[in-house]
């Protein structure tokens, strides 16, 4: 479901074979990543390149990650989101809570 990688000290989950970020997998994905967030000044960029939908429990579990960052000094960021989750997080006026990028590599360059 979610693979992990490294590059240049900084985690990159992708979702595999996912279209749909909901609460069949949002406690398995919380716990992933809040693992890696709970190391001091870590850094996290959540590929959500493939993912057509998500709801209030993936959001859920962004905002958990977002708070370990926040408590651990690390950095943690989007990239990638599809018109339909971009425009679900302007709606919910996260997109001013969440840093969110277009591409992998712009996440990688300003992380």
């Amino acid at each position: 479901m979610l693979q992990i990688t490294i590059d240049k000290e900084i985690a990159i989950a992708s979702f595999k074979n996912v279209s749909r970020f909901n609460y069949i997998i949002s406690q398995e994905v919380k716990d992933q990543l809040n693992t890696i967030m709970k190391k001091n000044g870590a850094k996290l960029i959540l590929n959500m390149q493939g993912l057509e939908f998500i709801d209030s429990s993936a959001i859920g579990t962004l905002i958990s990650v977002l708070k370990t960052s926040k408590e651990n000094r690390g950095s943690f960021c989007l990239c990638n989101l599809s018109p339909e989750v971009n425009d679900l997080l302007e709606v919910m006026q996260l997109q001013t809570v969440f840093d969110i990028y277009s591409t992998l590599d712009e996440a990688i360059s300003k992380i």
